[in-house]
């Protein structure tokens, strides 16, 4: 269990790491008005490091998820993680496949199609925050957490929205929420890793 506990904190840290060198490396960026998809935007010189790099920490999460699925019979999780299988995949295909065009305030139909596949990820944590919340409640050893977990998918839903409100309207904020978004679920990851050597049936 241990290896797969790792894999999930890596997963995250990989992730961070990521967003901050892509953030380093792309001109202008700024972190808390720009979407964290312009450091990786169709036809930057660096923007394979940074997809490869994104592509490696979801493969990390993904076999984490396959780790706890294997070692834990209660239903909720085991399709909590699912859901998260399916967050990884869908955001390796989103990066390799349909990165955003260059940020310059116009939405074209290659960010739109990008917009929709990030929904989707979206929607895929959420239902894994919520499940794995759900499971917490099943499960003696993670009742302590159940709080925290339907704290965690709460926030992650309202910063979520937030920043779809705000690209959709172009308000500044939007690299403010999102990345809120994003640490959210990253340190969500992080807890499950940390106390997945607890999971009764591994």
């Amino acid at each position: 269990m241990k290896k797969f506990k790792m894999l999930g904190i890596l997963g995250a840290i990989i992730y961070l790491a990521t967003i901050v060198i892509g953030g380093f490396l792309r001109d202008g960026y700024t972190p808390f008005i720009d979407p964290v998809s312009r450091i990786f935007a169709r036809g930057l010189p660096h923007s394979n490091i940074i997809v490869s790099l994104f592509v490696l920490s979801n493969f990390t999460i993904v076999l984490f998820a396959i780790g706890i699925i294997n070692f834990t019979k209660n239903i909720s999780f085991r399709s909590g993680m699912i859901s998260l299988i399916f967050a990884g995949i869908t955001g390796s295909v989103l990066f390799v496949f349909f990165p955003m065009d260059p940020w310059m305030g116009v939405r074209t139909p290659a960010d739109v199609l990008h917009n929709n596949i990030v929904t989707v990820m979206a929607l895929f944590i959420l239902f894994s925050m919520f499940l794995v919340y759900i499971g917490s409640k099943k499960e003696k050893i993670w009742q302590r957490l159940s709080n925290y977990f339907l704290i965690s998918t709460i926030l992650y839903f309202i910063a979520g929205t937030a920043s779809g409100i705000c690209l959709k309207y172009y308000w500044g904020l939007i690299g403010t929420f999102e990345s809120l978004w994003i640490i959210i679920f990253l340190q969500w990851l992080v807890v499950i890793a940390y106390h997945c050597r607890n999971i009764s049936n591994r």
